[in-house]
């Protein structure tokens, strides 16, 4: 019987298979660093992601089988625009170290998208995280208090991706699954509000998968996808023209979660000064529509109290208030396209509930993004473009339900 060729491990193959291979761990280093070290980020970040750069430049990728390709130009475009505009205003040293953070986030993450993400790579980058994801994340939880960006929560939040194969996978891998999502609810820092929502609304789409009726699951996914993105614009609009302030909605109430000895007012107000910060920024700087660059900065009551926000703020903890700040509102619109156009393919054009999950979780990144998930190098940021990038390969979107069961079961098959 005539033996199966193999094709030869050469040092071009093993090099162009870097960035697939140990995008995860690299991404994971500098969070577990900052976690111990706080505010030394540049250079460990330097160290890490600037290899994955290298390989993206001198390798020539195939272009993926991508929808919604004219949104993700405009998305990346636009990147540029802000990107250079901001080199034109950088002040000083702290200003060129930011400029070239950007690049991460900027490009090298919407990269993926384009070249890098299929089932195949998907694949030996989902296995990466689960067993390297789950060493940093209780690395970092024996540092103790860490904040939101570098906590054990937010090192584990990739496992939301594994969270929607539970329809698909054996009992072993299910019980798995759930035991990871006690133990994060269970350490998550309540003091990180943004970690007892994410934790809730996935436990929601948990039990959403159980539904016996398909059309009604469907139904309510498109539904509640719909108010994803509706509910954040119009109090926004509500907000600005002074009609109603959701965020004042339980001023006079005071609901504290307590977690050992932390205690956390979940309903404090927390976003209107930033709302207020960027607003009267572009208003005073007549930026309204392109916005001020990603170096721009806007005055800040925060100065009063931290003494690096003397000359102004030029990132906010808000993802969508990001763009509005350095695009203005023709940023503002394109990032909300990005996750509009992600969550439409999976959740519109999909055969499979895998797809049309992750495209409900996308739209629920959208709206957090008008509260929390700032652009950043860390793994939970990687992980929230990833899961975008899910949902525009016409890879995915095209399995059936059999397809995506086969495809996530051998994906869940270890080898030593």
């Amino acid at each position: 019987m005539q033996k199966k060729l193999k094709t030869p491990v050469t040092g071009k193959l093993i090099r162009e298979s870097f960035i697939i291979k140990y995008s995860i761990p690299l991404i994971l280093i500098p969070t577990i660093w900052v976690s111990y070290f706080p505010g030394k980020i540049v250079a460990v970040t330097l160290v890490c992601l600037t290899p994955l750069i290298a390989m993206a430049a001198i390798f020539k990728y195939p272009t993926q089988n991508i929808d919604g390709k004219k949104i993700l130009n405009l998305f990346v475009i636009y990147n540029a625009i802000m990107f250079v505009r901001g080199i034109f205003i950088a002040e000083n040293q702290s200003d060129w170290i930011a400029l070239y953070n950007f690049i991460f986030m900027f490009f090298l993450f919407p990269y993926y998208i384009y070249k890098l993400i299929n089932p195949k790579n998907f694949m030996i980058m989902i296995r990466s995280y689960i067993i390297w994801g789950t060493v940093a994340a209780f690395i970092i939880l024996g540092q103790g208090k860490t904040d939101g960006h570098v906590s054990f929560g937010a090192t584990l939040s990739g496992f939301i991706l594994l969270l929607f194969f539970i329809p698909y996978i054996s009992s072993k891998w299910k019980i798995a699954l759930i035991v990871i999502l006690l133990g994060w609810s269970f350490f998550s820092d309540i003091q990180y509000r943004m970690n007892l929502l994410n934790i809730g609304v996935a436990f929601l789409m948990f039990l959403l998968s159980y539904l016996r009726s398909n059309k009604l699951k469907v139904k309510l996914v498109k539904r509640a996808t719909v108010f994803c993105f509706v509910f954040p614009v119009l109090f926004f609009i509500l907000g600005v023209s002074g009609i109603f302030n959701i965020f004042k909605i339980s001023e006079n109430m005071e609901y504290v979660v307590s977690q050992g000895n932390k205690e956390q007012n979940i309903t404090v107000d927390s976003r209107t000064g930033i709302y207020e910060d960027v607003l009267f920024g572009l208003r005073d700087n007549n930026a309204y529509v392109f916005g001020l660059g990603v170096n721009g900065k806007v005055k800040t009551s925060l100065s009063e109290h931290i003494y690096s926000l003397k000359s102004g703020r030029s990132f906010t903890e808000s993802g969508m208030f990001n763009y509005l700040q350095w695009g203005g509102f023709v940023g503002f619109l394109v990032y909300f396209l990005f996750f509009a156009g992600a969550s439409y393919f999976a959740v519109n054009k999909s055969n499979n509930w895998y797809m049309k999950s992750l495209g409900l979780w996308v739209s629920f990144k959208a709206l957090c993004s008008f509260l929390e998930d700032q652009p950043s190098s860390f793994i939970y940021y990687f992980f929230i473009i990833y899961a975008v990038g899910l949902c525009y390969n016409r890879d995915f979107c095209r399995m059936t339900n059999m397809e995506m069961k086969k495809y996530i079961n051998h994906l869940l098959q270890f080898k030593k």
